[in-house]
């Protein structure tokens, strides 16, 4: 029978040839702008990071980009496919490997190993958000950066999302299908707590996600929020 995971991994499969132009739309192209406002002042250049859960592989080009040098994993094996053409293509010389993972539950990296590690829009996936972070804590650095993004359990948008799941469930036509995977939401409160307990220590959040521009960081209206954290 199917895992939770299993059909996390079938569903963004069969969204992989259309993944990357979601970057285009002002929801998508805000988990962007997010990450960079939260790297804002740091130095990236020479870097070792791990974008885990990469999907196409945006935000790990983004990463090299500014001299980075990535390892990206994901579970779904289109994703990494056009995460791979989207690498050829760039103009620059872009020190990325993908590889491909079950879960983030087990990375093949020794301890100790990233100083940075993003994660972006995973956790709510997965069968033990804690486990995930945990791993993700044993291969980053002491002191390295982690930035995590979990969807918002006080978003006016996402609940009206699972009425409108509930309802077109009903009538055989469940939208949005992915709220169907996705299992966790937190307060900013929640996940700075359950950061604290895996040792990382939060050093700020951002609400994103929002349709509209001018509601972008609003806490009760944003669908996701991002954190950075560090390992302590």
């Amino acid at each position: 029978m199917p895992t939770m995971l299993d059909n996390a991994v079938e569903f963004h499969d069969e969204l992989a040839a259309e993944w990357e132009q979601k970057y285009q739309k002002s929801s998508f192209a805000s988990r962007q702008e997010i990450v960079q406002e939260c790297l804002g002042g740091f130095s990236l250049k020479g870097a070792t990071w791990l974008d885990a859960g990469c999907g196409t592989g945006t935000l790990a080009r983004w990463l090299a980009e500014q001299g980075c040098e990535v390892e990206a994993v994901d579970a779904s094996p289109e994703m990494l496919h056009f995460a791979e053409q989207g690498a050829r293509r760039s103009s620059q010389q872009l020190k990325i490997r993908f590889s491909q993972v079950r879960t983030i539950e087990v990375l093949p990296f020794p301890s100790d190993y990233f100083e940075g590690i993003l994660c972006s829009s995973v956790l709510e996936y997965v069968s033990d958000p804690g486990v995930c972070l945990e791993e993700l804590r044993r291969v980053l650095r002491p002191n390295g950066m982690l930035l995590v993004s979990v969807p918002n359990a006080h978003s006016i948008v996402r609940a009206l999302l699972r009425i409108t799941l509930v309802c077109t469930t009903t009538i055989g036509r469940p939208w949005p299908k992915y709220l169907s995977l996705s299992k966790f939401q937190y307060s900013v409160s929640e996940f700075r707590a359950v950061l604290q307990a895996h040792a990382l220590k939060a050093e700020k959040s951002v609400c994103f996600g929002a349709p509209a521009l001018c509601f972008s960081n609003n806490p009760i209206v944003g669908s996701l929020l991002m954190f950075r954290a560090r390992k302590q």
